[in-house]
């Protein structure tokens, strides 16, 4: 369909996307062609089980060359990047993802989409980086809080912000190596900033079944 100029949107399972990543690199990035993914049960699904886990794809998508990637934080953020990824799909020169969790949401405040957006700022040289649905868990507190909904590629800006900043806490609800955390650690080595990173991400190995709350606080992903 995309191939002949119509407009394709995908609704899929992370896991099931899995299965799908010869035809994402060859069918659909190498021909450049703007298809929107809905990546359903994307980071820790709960109750279906360690099959259902979403946490390959994140890592997989970062090296898709063309592909844009973004983790809203809540419904109202997944409605605005639905309207907004609308209105840019002919413009777009590969696919783009939206990754979004199984769990239960916000809906309800007309919002713009934004390639990130400030949830708290305090003034600290501490700074929370987070990503997807784990920035609505962070709580307002000492430390300045960032919640980047575009992660591929990174909001242009991002370095300058970070180097005002000592100390720096990604949470990303994936594994320890490649997505979020691996793109901010690889901006910040570009730049040569002197910033501490320290990740908070789902440890190298498979999750077990169990509430989605639960794990999350298990992994210490959340308080």
């Amino acid at each position: 369909m995309a191939a002949a100029g119509g407009r394709a949107w995908v609704h899929i399972y992370s896991t099931f996307l899995q299965r799908a990543m010869d035809q994402v690199i060859h069918d659909i990035a190498l021909q450049n062609l703007p298809v929107i993914f809905l990546v359903d049960r994307a980071g820790l699904v709960g109750a279906d089980g360690p099959t259902h886990h979403g946490v390959f794809d994140a890592g997989f998508l970062a090296d898709v060359p063309n592909a844009t990637v973004w983790n809203p934080r809540n419904g109202d953020e997944l409605q605005a990047m639905m309207a907004e990824a609308f209105t840019i799909q002919d413009s777009l020169e590969g696919p783009l993802f939206i990754r979004y969790p199984k769990a239960k949401t916000v809906c309800g405040t007309a919002e713009k989409f934004e390639p990130k957006k400030w949830i708290s700022r305090q003034g600290s040289n501490s700074l929370f980086l987070s990503t997807g649905a784990l920035s609505s868990f962070v709580a307002s507190g000492v430390f300045d809080h960032l919640h980047v909904g575009q992660v591929k590629p990174l909001p242009q800006d991002l370095a300058e912000i970070l180097k005002d900043y000592t100390n720096v806490l990604v949470l990303e609800e994936g594994l320890g190596t490649g997505g979020f955390f691996g793109a901010v650690a690889g901006l910040v080595a570009d730049k040569d900033l002197e910033v501490k990173l320290v990740k908070r991400k789902i440890s190298d190995e498979f999750t077990n079944h169990g509430n989605r709350h639960e794990l999350l606080k298990e992994l210490g992903l959340i308080p």
